[in-house]
């Protein structure tokens, strides 16, 4: 079986690379569309750029400064590798991963042309969803993920809590770990 953070390490590169093909399959088809593309009656493809944070937030302050998002997403995306490195439970690692995943997809959007590729454009009924990238979705489901496993109660004879406590979610359980173990040592 394979160890939780070669998951979540293959899952961070699955959706980085998603991201990556969808994006310039995506560039590569709408480039000359003026007009939405509707594949559903509620989705269409329509291509644009993001130079904010997510749904175009602090654009305007940080079009000028894209290094502020480059070096913030950056530093996160290393604080949450170290976790999957730490992460005991694949689901813990496979949830991480796919916000790396997710993250390095729209970091390595910025780095290459300074703004993030959206594409998927969901609508219904007069509501509108601001444009966004499978990277997005990525992000969206692990988080997902994290929230769904710290709700989940855990079964203390197969998985107890570190230093017998009742564990608050699995960031803090992966960091407890490790802090437990350079105690052990």
């Amino acid at each position: 079986m394979a160890r939780p953070w070669a998951v979540g390490i293959a899952v961070a590169a699955c959706a980085l690379a998603a991201d990556q093909i969808a994006k310039f399959a995506a560039i590569a088809w709408l480039a000359g569309e003026a007009r939405p593309v509707e594949v559903l009656a509620f989705l269409d493809l329509r291509l644009g750029y993001n130079k904010g944070i997510s749904f175009g937030m602090l654009k305007e302050f940080l079009g000028e400064r894209p290094w502020l998002v480059i070096s913030a997403s950056a530093a996160i995306v290393a604080a949450l590798i170290f976790l999957i490195l730490r992460a005991d439970r694949r689901g813990d690692a496979a949830s991480l991963g796919a916000v790396v995943g997710g993250a390095l997809g729209n970091l390595t959007d910025r780095l290459r042309q300074g703004a993030v590729t959206d594409f998927i454009d969901l609508h219904a009924y007069g509501w509108h969803w601001p444009s966004f990238n499978l990277a997005d979705t990525a992000i969206v489901v692990g988080a997902a993920g994290l929230v769904g496993i710290s709700l989940k109660p855990r079964n203390a004879a197969a998985d107890p809590a570190p230093h017998g406590g009742t564990p608050v979610g699995p960031a803090a359980d992966l960091l407890s770990r490790g802090k437990k173990r350079e105690v052990d040592r």
